[in-house]
């Protein structure tokens, strides 16, 4: 499920030109944004970034490239800089490529996909292709409410629920909340960049587990600090923004 979100990164969202013809993969971007207080003892870091991240995998590599200056105090990264980690992820993935066998991850048995009325809320299944997005869920978390098939999409849509489930909204049970989806989905010589490479061992595929496995085997992410300065933008609009910029890549 982790992985159905970040292919969108790459095909329609932040990640779009880490794009390799033919290869399956997954990605996410990340900046570092730089501290009110950082932009006010030098102003010419407004606009900037204090470091770049992209971390990819494919069912075969995973790689996380970062860029970022030695005296971020100093510089900062504009917009095209901070592109420079995907497109070296890009060169050295497409590479690697070549030589390995390349496929697309298969669902597990613990996930199932359902069509969804958009902007239903709670979610709703539908059959219809119309105003609808297919989402995954854990199986036996996904939606129990149905749109009835006689429904017409210019007014409110009759909703059919299962027999355990009251017809007024409550507020969700524990295991109710607990369901879960995929939605969606200037380049300088003093500029510092690193990656690093490791091959997969294990492969989504293969694990039915009731936990999906996102494949990165801990190396497929850039290192988060939750109490750093790190925002990563992706698909479905998803951000993070956290203000310590206790950062040490």
């Amino acid at each position: 499920m982790i992985t159905d979100m970040l292919k969108d990164v790459i095909t329609s969202g932040t990640g779009t030109n880490a794009k390799i013809s033919g290869v399956y993969q997954a990605g996410k971007t990340g900046t570092v944004e730089y501290a009110d207080t950082e932009i006010a003892k030098n102003p010419a870091l407004s606009g900037t970034a204090k470091d770049a991240w992209f971390a990819g995998y494919t069912k075969n590599y995973s790689m996380a490239v970062w860029t970022g200056y030695d005296q971020p105090e100093q510089s900062g990264l504009s917009m095209s800089e901070q592109q420079i980690p995907v497109y070296l992820y890009r060169s050295l993935m497409a590479t690697l490529a070549q030589s390995s066998d390349n496929s697309d991850w298969t669902q597990p048995s613990s996930v199932v996909s359902e069509r969804i009325l958009a902007g239903s809320n709670p979610p709703v299944i539908t059959n219809s292709s119309v105003n609808a997005t297919l989402e995954l869920f854990v199986k036996g978390h996904q939606p129990t409410g149905r749109v009835s098939s006689n429904s017409s999409t210019s007014r409110t849509p009759t909703i059919r629920r299962s027999q355990s489930q009251s017809q007024t909204p409550t507020e969700p049970s524990e295991s109710e909340s607990s369901q879960a989806s995929s939605s969606f989905s200037r380049s300088t010589p003093e500029s510092s960049t690193s990656s690093s490479v490791s091959e997969n061992t294990q492969r989504p595929d293969t694990d039915t587990s009731s936990t999906p496995n996102d494949n990165t085997g801990g190396n497929g992410t850039p290192p988060i600090n939750n109490n750093g300065g790190q925002t990563n933008t992706g698909g479905g609009n998803q951000g993070n923004t956290n203000q310590n910029q206790n950062q040490n890549p």
